[in-house]
């Protein structure tokens, strides 16, 4: 992404509200997480990124289809949404149908024929250890087990990008680990775009890190490299070095 900007309507001192300024980093195969603060533009980078919001100023490009503001883009919205998987912090379901339902509604979607959605949602569903629960309902789920099938209707069109919202929020410890084992099971061509406000994610995942606060960019690299700004092993230094925060923490298990 280049140079992305976005401003909302709302006035504050009589100016609008600038969520992002000049968004530029760019992100390689494997696990790329996004940390920041509250109100850092995390949740309005994503949207551009998953195509809720449109943009403003500025490109976005993936698989070689880029968009945006710019004369000089190529390519639709429609061949971007197809290199694209995005699981929401909040995403809803359709409880009364099954997970191989659900994913292959999410394929369908996405623009995949409808004679071979089906078979692309069971492909899936086993994928993130879902195999045995395909003619389960999504309401007969337990939390981290919809997660794993929010990461299957993600990844069902075998996207570019995958664009995963705060996927760790509300799961125990158990559930998280299972969480990190689907990731790590991933296509590792596959770039993935994680948004946390939790330092143990990026640790436990050996992720490269995008630090955002207060709608720019504060660091982009290695997350090894991110703890040497901090004088240490860990990120917390380093995090609260760069936003002037400190960052989520677990409670003890």
């Amino acid at each position: 992404m280049k140079a992305l900007s976005h401003s909302f309507g709302g006035l504050r001192r009589g100016r609008p509200v600038r969520a992002l300024r000049q968004v530029s980093f760019g992100l390689h195969s494997g696990i790329n997480a996004l940390l920041g603060p509250n109100g850092a533009g995390k949740t309005t980078l994503l949207r551009l990124l998953a195509t809720t919001l449109r943009v403003q100023h500025g490109q976005i490009e993936i698989g070689g289809v880029c968009f945006g503001a710019d004369s000089t883009t190529s390519g639709s919205l429609g061949q971007y949404r197809q290199r694209l998987g995005y699981l929401p912090q909040r995403g809803g379901y359709l409880g009364h149908l099954t997970c191989e339902e659900y994913v292959a509604y999410v394929a369908w979607l996405r623009g995949m024929p409808g004679k071979v959605a089906p078979a692309a949602a069971s492909t899936a569903l086993a994928k993130v250890g879902l195999g045995d629960h395909r003619r389960t309902k999504l309401t007969a789920l337990s939390g981290g087990m919809l997660r794993r099938a929010g990461i299957a209707q993600a990844i069902v069109n075998e996207p570019d990008l995958l664009i995963l919202d705060e996927p760790t929020a509300g799961l125990d410890p158990e559930q998280r680990q299972g969480f990190y084992e689907v990731l790590g099971g991933l296509d590792p061509s596959t770039a993935v775009l994680l948004s946390t406000h939790l330092l143990e994610d990026v640790e436990a995942l050996r992720a490269g890190v995008v630090v955002l606060a207060a709608g720019t960019v504060r660091f982009e690299g290695p997350s090894t490299e991110l703890a040497e700004l901090g004088g240490g092993p860990g990120l917390r230094a380093a995090y609260i070095k760069l936003v002037g925060s400190p960052p989520v923490q677990l409670p003890p298990a």
